[in-house]
């Protein structure tokens, strides 16, 4: 879990590790991938914790990812 500070414009100007994958490069991975989000905002800046989840190249969890979503 990542946790990101936006500015007014939505840009992430500060990120920090909540909850660590307990993996150093997964983690630093995760900063990298917060610290270029752009978050929608109403003009302020915002608090936001981002659960980002990495899968195996191949796996079924990355097919599932992959999958397009079924309309109900």
């Amino acid at each position: 879990m990542v946790e990101i500070v936006t500015d007014p414009s939505g840009k992430a100007v500060r990120s920090a590790i909540a909850t660590s994958s307990g993996y150093p490069e997964l983690d630093r991975a995760a900063l990298e991938t917060a610290n270029s989000v752009t978050c929608p905002t109403q003009g302020g800046s915002r608090r936001v914790r981002l659960a980002i989840a990495f899968v195996q190249e191949g796996s079924n969890l990355e097919q599932e990812a992959l999958r397009p979503p079924r309309m109900s």
